[in-house]
């Protein structure tokens, strides 16, 4: 059990009410926990509203940019922190969504789902003595983002409770005429993520708020968050997304660091790297390790190129995990203004007999290093392919120094 923190605010919930107990897999999805729930229209047809410019919304306002409002359709972010504000962390900053009276109905339904769980002859006086509480919430024309906080054991689980909502929406939408009940639910099956970890909060909430200006950036620069397929590059080849010119610039500096790395090691990482970038050198990693998370988001928050090795590789050509994919959380808004650019290599890069060779030179050197016999692995094992992504980002940054 965490204990509260100060009783200053976050995402309107006071800090001081904040203590719970984090998630195990056993129960992950019952009882009290926090959860990120996302439901998606039927189709994607965008019922719940329409994305707009934040400057031609009808609720645009410079002087009023930070209340809570739900004026003329559009939904407002809670007043925060005003240095998190002034960095764009939680708020709009391009583009919103202006509710349609769907929507609009949506919206109120989403209230309700507090109040059900409540004795109406003792109503809760504070959000902090609610049972289930909305955390934060994010229409878009054809998805809702929601997280919910269940601070106590309501009789069932949120799958459950997800699905009592989906009912009602049906139900609303079936009385606007834009439903037919024998069409199934209105909103999919929805995606319920269980935060499980200290932290998770306050990054989901901004992901969530930032939703309208990533899609925004997704209609501006379609083409950047296009994935190409089977691109040849350095002999190799890749499934690729985001701004390719930056595999062009002849000044790499290609970051893999071993996972046994203290603080202080990583801080000097870190500082070295964007030194680095401040010179021009665009920044290659397979982000895999701590370090290399590290220095990761260290260059995007500065504003820095990047290149990620995407090992897990992007989602099959024609599914629909594909058609809606884009770059997750933090990576998207750096995809959008030309400052990512992802690989995911082919497994027949796996058999590249150079690439073989460097890779299984590399896991050699390092367990001699660290006093331990060499075995070699199998290429299939997730080490070798961890290994032998950093070999493909050297032989790529190699690559252009040659051409250079």
């Amino acid at each position: 059990m965490h204990k509260p923190g100060k009783s200053n605010t976050f995402a309107g919930i006071s800090r001081a009410h904040m203590a719970f107990e984090w998630k195990n897999s056993k129960d992950i999805f019952k009882g009290p926990g926090i959860y990120h729930l996302t439901f998606a229209v039927a189709g994607r047809r965008p019922l719940l509203g329409e994305l707009v410019a934040l400057e031609h919304s009808r609720a645009y306002s410079r002087a009023g940019f930070l209340s809570r409002s739900y004026i003329g359709g559009v939904e407002r972010t809670p007043h925060i922190d005003e240095n998190d504000s002034r960095q764009g962390r939680f708020t709009s900053q391009l583009a919103t969504t202006e509710l349609s009276d769907f929507g609009y109905w949506v919206v109120a339904h989403l209230r309700e789902l507090e109040r059900r769980f409540e004795d109406p002859l003792n109503p809760p006086k504070l959000d902090a003595d609610k049972r289930l509480q909305i955390c934060c919430k994010q229409l878009m024309p054809d998805h809702l983002h929601v997280v919910v906080w269940v601070k106590a054991d309501l009789g069932m689980s949120i799958r459950q409770i997800a699905q009592g909502f989906r009912i009602g929406v049906r139900k609303i939408a079936e009385e606007m005429g834009l439903w037919q009940r024998e069409d199934g639910h209105i909103l999919e099956v929805p995606y319920i993520r269980t935060l499980a970890h200290k932290g998770q909060l306050s990054r989901m909430v901004r992901y969530v708020h930032a939703n309208p200006d990533n899609a925004w950036m997704h209609r501006l620069h379609p083409d950047l968050y296009t994935i190409r397929r089977s691109r040849l590059i350095a002999g190799l080849r890749f499934d690729t997304m985001g701004k390719e010119r930056l595999i062009d610039y002849p000044a790499t500096s290609v970051i893999a660091l071993p996972r046994a790395l203290s603080p202080e090691q990583i801080a000097a990482a870190v500082q070295q790297a964007l030194w680095n970038a401040q010179r021009g050198c665009v920044i290659y990693t397979a982000a895999i390790s701590k370090g290399e998370k590290t220095i990761a988001r260290a260059i995007r928050e500065a504003g820095y190129p990047l290149v990620v090795m995407l090992l897990d590789g992007f989602p099959a050509e024609g599914t629909e995990a594909a058609r809606f994919f884009h770059p997750g959380m933090v990576y998207h808004q750096a995809c959008g203004e030309g400052r990512l650019f992802l690989m995911a290599p082919h497994p027949d890069n796996y058999l590249n007999p150079e690439l073989m060779a460097r890779t299984e030179a590399a896991i050699k050197a390092k367990d001699e290093g660290k006093g331990y016999a060499y075995r070699p692995l199998p290429h299939e094992s997730k080490r070798w392919r961890m290994m032998a992504g950093n070999v493909m980002l050297e032989m790529i940054s190699e690559n252009l120094a040659t051409i250079s």
